[in-house]
């Protein structure tokens, strides 16, 4: 996300440690400007913001071929930024464009959207993030809204959960304080993979790929592992370059933007210079008044923070630090400790009346219902079996539906897109169906009524697993809408309602409408 980023220290000293030399007990500086960005007005969820993105020209977020950085590489260039135009036919020039709203709402090409470096914000949409996470590849994952973090809210989540991804808003203040609290931190275990944000509006990316990349049986799809293998290594500073560098990532993560996206975004990157330029020019640091902190609250933007456990720790994941936390022990729930660190933010805030929002990263049910087949039909197949030795000519007296279920493994195994053989051949019966099973002895009668309760509940396995394919169906159709940019003809539509003069008059019936209602 744009939430600060992490290049946006004074001569580039600290990251310089992060990626070339060991970490250092003390840092000479600190962050100087790193904030999250607006999030947008309009959205129905808690998103990301476009106030701070990586401009094209912008030689940090590009590291050299070599490989070598230096500071000047790293470092936030001072220079004053040179307002230039890009038009359409790609030639530039200094100073306004003739007509740059109608330049800014033409659709942008396939190409230009690759071509750009930037990252554009991400709402907090779970939908969104599924394709997003299919589109890199991974599989065996579903992202879920977590509407409360009581027991039985989140007994509803798909099991087991991975982790937790916390969406809030920045404020610089408290930054500055975790950053004091970071210096205290041990550096990024190797056992856990760990990038820190190095480019605006990437933090809903970071957060996603802090959970996927450390879970042992998540099948990442291969460019993710690729790039896990290539990266193993790295300290969280060169991995988030890295990331931000990584076309395949970038490109995804962009499939949504407008060309709208990219000039705020760009906007943004010139505004947080200039302020960034009036903060350096203020040597002495003004008491926070009530009223300022309420307009600094307004102007940050919200940030994407992971939460999963790795090893028997649960850790916090901020793109943002320098270093993961270890919040302690997982325990018996590794949710509850990391409940008690989200509460404990929400909390500080409750009284501001500031939003949040959460998700989890779930096994998909895709993975769990195939299994729970196997075991039906496995526990149907049982009790067949002891009907087949007292009452032999059972199947005469009992309407059989052959839609019911399926035994045939090949059959079964194409219908659970390509599920392996040995999931239904070394499937075992649950427990509880072993038990009802033993319970019913040779009663035909509680044989019948167990076999009937088996066969609903093979019906209803069937129905979530048509349900779940549906539901990714539908989000690929939604993303597919998406990706299609509407603005030029709404623009058209309402500067031809201008041309006519009609705009002015259906904005002001509009107004007396909502005032009567």
């Amino acid at each position: 996300m744009s939430a600060g980023i992490l290049q946006d220290r004074p001569n580039g000293e600290d990251m310089m440690q992060d990626m070339t030399m060991p970490d250092l007990p003390d840092r000479s500086s600190s962050i100087s400007s790193r904030r999250s960005s607006r999030i947008r007005a309009a959205s129905s969820a808690p998103s990301e913001s476009f106030e701070k993105s990586s401009s094209p020209n912008d030689a940090a977020s590009r590291p050299p071929q070599d490989g070598h950085f230096s500071d000047a590489d790293l470092g936030p260039k001072r220079t004053q930024p040179t307002r230039t135009t890009k038009l359409s036919n790609g030639k530039s020039e200094n100073g306004p464009r003739s007509d740059p709203f109608e330049e800014a709402m033409m659709p942008l090409t396939e190409e230009e959207r690759c071509n750009w470096p930037g990252w554009v914000e991400l709402e907090s949409d779970p939908a969104l993030f599924n394709y997003v996470l299919r589109e890199y590849g991974v599989k065996g994952i579903k992202v879920e809204e977590v509407i409360s973090l009581d027991d039985e809210m989140l007994g509803f989540l798909p099991q087991p959960v991975h982790g937790l991804i916390f969406l809030f808003r920045y404020r610089e203040e408290e930054e500055e304080e975790e950053d004091a609290e970071a210096e205290e931190k041990p550096p990024c275990p190797k056992d856990v993979w760990f990038a820190n944000q190095t480019t605006s509006n990437a933090c809903a990316t970071i957060a996603l790929l802090n959970i996927v990349m450390n879970v042992p049986s998540v099948d990442l799809g291969d460019h993710l592992s690729a790039f896990k293998q290539t990266t193993q290594e790295l300290k969280p500073a060169c991995r988030g370059q890295k990331l931000s560098n990584n076309e395949f990532i970038r490109n995804i993560h962009n499939s949504f933007v407008r060309r709208m996206d990219i000039l705020n975004a760009d906007l943004g990157l010139q505004n947080d210079f200039e302020k960034a330029e009036r903060a350096k020019n203020n040597s002495k640091r003004r008491k926070t008044t009530k009223s300022k902190r309420k307009k600094d609250d307004e102007d940050s933007g919200f940030h994407f923070v992971a939460y999963v456990p790795i090893n028997g720790i649960v850790w916090r994941l901020d793109g943002l630090q320098r270093q993961p936390v270890s919040l302690g022990s997982c325990g018996d729930s590794w949710i509850s400790t990391a409940r008690a660190h989200i509460q404990e933010r929400i909390l500080q805030y409750e009284e501001d009346g500031v939003q949040f929002n959460l998700l989890a990263l779930c096994q998909s049910p895709l993975c769990t219902i195939p299994i729970k087949i196997a075991q039906n039909i496995k526990a149907i197949a049982n009790v067949e079996e002891c009907l087949n030795t007292t009452f032999a000519d059972w199947r005469s007296f009992v309407g059989i539906d052959s839609s019911e279920i399926s035994t045939d493994i090949d059959e079964l195994c194409q219908l659970f897109g390509g599920i392996a053989h040995a999931t239904f051949e070394d499937a075992t019966p649950p427990q509880l169906a072993t038990e009802e099973l033993q319970a019913a002895g040779l009663d035909p009668d509680l044989l019948f009524k167990q076999r009937q309760n088996l066969i609903d509940d093979h019906k209803a396995l069937r129905g979530s697993w048509m349900n779940e394919k549906l539901l990714i169906e539908q989000e690929n159709d939604e993303a597919e809408r998406r990706e299609h940019d509407h603005s030029p003809t709404v623009f058209q539509a309402l500067k031809t309602i201008a041309e006519a003069g009609l705009l002015k008059e259906m904005v002001l019936d509009a107004k007396k409408n909502s005032k009567n209602k």
